[in-house]
């Protein structure tokens, strides 16, 4: 991730330990995201524990990367205000 934004030069570490908090986010995203594709799979498709499982798994670490950035821009935005004039 780079330092500043290339559009209007706001810096993204605006603190050290700033995105302490999008650790949080990051969570409730893939909570959101096991607790669903598991009971798609269990009650839906009627695959057993184990595989169900192992299917949530693959997809998490699959998106970990996209959660991980994605948590982050949802924790800079509570904080930092967005001003289209930039764009």
């Amino acid at each position: 991730m780079p330092a500043n934004c290339p559009h209007c030069a706001q810096r993204y570490e605006l603190e050290t330990g700033f995105y302490y908090g999008s650790m949080f986010v990051s969570y409730i995203i893939t909570a959101f995201i096991m607790f669903t594709v598991f009971a798609l799979c269990k009650f839906l498709f009627e695959f057993d524990i184990v595989p169900s499982f192992v299917l949530v798994t693959a997809l998490v670490l699959g998106l970990y990367v996209w959660i991980y950035r994605v948590s982050r821009a949802i924790w800079i935005n509570f904080f930092v205000r967005f001003d289209p004039k930039f764009v």
